[in-house]
C-alpha cells in the first residue's frame, strides 16, 4: 500500500467518522458518540504506535531484503 492509497483510506474513514457524528448529533444518539470514540481511539493509537516506530527506527540503517525492498531492520 503506497502513501497515496493510505491517504485516499484515511480520508474515507474522516469522511465516515464525521457522517456518523453529524447523524448521531441530529439524532441524538449516545451510541454513535460512543462508537465514534472507540474508532477514532484505534485511529489515535495506530498513529502513536507508527510515531513511535518512526523514533525509534530513524537512526537505524536502511537493510535491503531478499526481494530488494527497503527495509528497517
Amino acid at each position: 500500500m503506497d502513501g497515496g492509497e493510505i491517504a485516499k483510506n484515511l480520508g474515507r474513514l474522516y469522511d465516515y467518522i464525521l457522517d456518523r457524528l453529524l447523524y448521531a448529533n441530529l439524532r441524538n444518539d449516545p451510541r454513535e458518540f460512543d462508537d465514534m470514540e472507540r474508532v477514532l481511539e484505534v485511529l489515535r493509537n495506530a498513529w502513536k504506535e507508527m510515531e513511535r516506530g518512526i523514533t525509534v527506527s530513524e537512526n537505524v540503517p536502511m537493510a535491503v531484503n531478499s526481494v530488494g525492498m527497503g527495509l528497517r531492520i
